[in-house]
């Protein structure tokens, strides 16, 4: 930073798309990963898709590497983009996605997140944070007979 190589602006994570938009020069190159394209012509973002998509509007060329490991997420917007906005494909031969397992949670984990889902009525909209503990919570949710539940997150994963 102190050498002009790299700049630090404080954000939230959420302001990225605006922030690419509206207040950096625009990049020569974006070259991401994507999914295949589906039937439709789009390349999803997979699990990168957050502000991708402002990154390409402003980018002079964009490049981008298909990986049929990358799997495809739903939901939210600007998670795919469609093959008339690329200006060049690469065909990759990728390794599978590296994964992060999950911790066991604690016996205190365990007992906290009982009394925790205990008190979970149908309907209620959750937001379960990252590690043994929430990790405890969501299992015995999926173990419950919980219905109509929402979800508020910055993180989804199965």
């Amino acid at each position: 930073i102190d050498q002009g190589f790299a700049f630090y602006n404080p954000l939230r994570y959420s302001e990225l798309p605006r922030y690419y938009r509206e207040h950096i020069a625009p990049p020569d190159v974006a070259m991401f990963q994507v999914c295949p394209m589906d039937e439709h012509g789009y390349l999803n973002f997979g699990p990168n898709a957050s502000h991708l998509m402002a990154v390409c509007e402003t980018a002079k060329t964009v490049i981008l590497e298909v990986n049929r490991n990358m799997p495809r997420c739903y939901g939210g917007s600007e998670t795919e983009i469609h093959v008339s906005q690329v200006d060049m494909i690469v065909e990759g031969d990728n390794p599978a996605m590296a994964e992060m397992g999950a911790g066991a949670p604690s016996a205190v984990d365990e007992a906290v997140a009982k009394l925790i889902v205990e008190e979970i009525p149908n309907g209620a909209c959750l937001q379960l944070g990252i590690g043994g503990m929430p990790n405890a919570v969501g299992s015995m949710i999926a173990d419950s007979d919980l219905k109509d539940l929402g979800v508020h997150t910055e993180m989804y994963v199965d």
